[in-house]
């Protein structure tokens, strides 16, 4: 929304400056002096079409970039990270208004990366953020999908000396409305360590948090695997239904493809 206003604020600029100029073209063509009164009026005219032309092509503007996040939203859920859809992202980051929308695109594109399993990439673009430009709540996501990609790299290592140098931010961001992520995030890492009861403790909150059909997949495949852990088949089996009755992505279907079979090895004999 920043980039808008700015937008609009450069456009009311021209506007002006342009009913200016038409009041002085009409005074060098008619070759008749205007009074104050007439300059007004007809400068107001003129700031208010160049306003209205402005403000349409802005609302023309923002209707295909809608369109296009769409699109873009559909393009992962159906098809995972195409090029087409990183070009889509690439473009948003090289279009953006100001330092804070590139840094907010960024983060967007290192979170596709993080999510379609290109983890190097996704290291390479969180890497290139000035961390500085990013809000509170893009700041906190950031070290979200640094510790998560280092988890799901198996690195759990790496995933815990980073949470322990950034807790406060994982702090903040369970303080807020929407923390369905952050404790997703707590929950995979509580797992890879080892701390089962926690992890499912973690994902039972993320749960309640969630707010789509994706996230609750998210945490249902992840209880899945701790009933498994916990040797509970039925609350195991339970949680791994709902996951797939959830399941809105390529990724989050092949993922439930997986607990399937898993749960089959481990209760079949």
């Amino acid at each position: 929304m920043k980039g808008v206003f700015t937008s609009l604020t450069k456009e009311i600029v021209i506007s002006f400056w342009g009913s200016v100029l038409f009041v002085v073209v009409f005074w060098m063509i008619t070759g008749r002096a205007l009074v104050l009164s007439e300059c007004i009026q007809y400068g107001c005219a003129a700031l208010l079409v160049l306003l209205s032309f402005f403000l349409l092509l802005s609302v023309i503007s923002l209707i295909r970039l809608r369109r296009k996040n769409i699109l873009a939203s559909r393009t992962l859920r159906e098809q995972g990270v195409t090029p087409w859809l990183i070009g889509f992202l690439w473009e948003s980051i090289d279009s953006a208004v100001s330092d804070g929308d590139r840094a907010s695109a960024q983060l967007v594109m290192a979170s596709v990366l993080s999510e379609g399993g290109f983890y190097d990439r996704c290291f390479e673009i969180l890497a290139g953020i000035n961390f500085h430009d990013l809000s509170q709540a893009g700041q906190e996501e950031y070290f979200n999908i640094y510790v998560y990609t280092n988890l799901m790299l198996g690195d759990a290592a790496a995933a815990r000396q980073i949470y322990d140098r950034t807790s406060m931010y994982f702090d903040r961001a369970r303080m807020r409305r929407h923390p369905m992520a952050v404790l997703h995030t707590l929950g995979v890492l509580s797992y890879a360590e080892g701390d089962i009861s926690g992890a499912e403790n973690y994902f039972m909150q993320a749960r309640a948090a969630s707010r789509d059909k994706a996230s609750l997949c998210e945490c249902e495949m992840f209880l899945s695997l701790c009933y498994m852990k916990l040797n509970k088949p039925a609350n195991a089996a339970q949680a791994a239904r709902a996951a797939a009755s959830h399941a809105v992505s390529v990724y989050q279907m092949r993922y439930v493809e997986g607990l399937r079979e898993k749960l089959e090895a481990a209760y079949s004999h």
